[in-house]
């Protein structure tokens, strides 16, 4: 079966024996939970997505976005649903945080291997959980937003890449309100040793996103 040979491949993994403890598939791409010692480290379409527990992980992009804003702000946080980044919005109170995850809904897969603090912030009453695929959900928003924070996967499979296109940036900013703030972050910086593929792709990305908004301001770190 598919989830005996995901589980093999991650037993005889170069890097160190591993343990596969969740593997779903959906029309998005395959899900995989591994073990590592004490973390799990989480995989979209065999990408490094993030590791829990993440409770106590900085994300100095969340912050500089929620500061451009007063206390209240109605925030639209994409992809970031088990990100750190949801641990610092609500650090500045604002009045609802809105996060679309794309379908299904599983939440049961990762809520053993959530931090206390995630998992609580999850229950707030600010926080709603929406399942549905951003992109279309960015075309019929139910109010702007103040503070739209997007954290992009990485662009490798043609699934992942529209999120990377015009059409999807230009959504983004018709969702803002006047005067709101609209930032990306997810994709890959270049590193000391980027090839010139790497580059070009960043370029590429950068680009877009310019041409969709008029401008754009770029920073490091997360």
């Amino acid at each position: 079966t598919q989830e005996a040979l995901h589980a093999w491949y991650w037993r005889h993994s170069p890097r160190a024996p591993m343990e596969l403890v969740a593997l779903t598939h959906s029309a998005y791409g395959s899900l995989e939970l591994v073990r590592y010692a004490e973390r799990i480290s989480v995989y979209h379409s065999g990408k490094l997505s993030l590791t829990l527990p993440d409770a106590e992980a900085r994300n100095s992009l969340a912050h500089t976005l929620m500061l451009q804003r007063p206390v209240g702000a109605r925030v639209l946080l994409i992809n970031g649903m088990l990100d750190s980044a949801l641990l610092r919005i609500l650090d500045h109170s604002p009045v609802s945080v809105d996060c679309v995850e794309e379908p299904p809904d599983n939440r049961h897969v990762y809520e053993p291997y959530l931090a206390d603090a995630h998992a609580e912030a999850l229950r707030s009453a600010a926080v709603t959980v929406i399942f549905r695929d951003p992109y279309a959900y960015l075309t019929s928003v139910p109010h702007k937003y103040d503070v739209i924070m997007v954290l992009l996967p990485e662009p490798s499979t043609a699934g992942t890449a529209r999120y990377c296109s015009a059409e999807f940036f230009r959504s983004a900013a018709i969702a803002l309100a006047e005067g709101g703030v609209l930032a990306v972050g997810g994709v890959s910086g270049c590193g000391a040793y980027a090839t010139e593929a790497f580059l070009a792709r960043n370029g590429a990305i950068y680009r877009t996103a310019w041409e969709a908004w008029g401008g754009t301001v770029t920073i490091t770190g997360g």
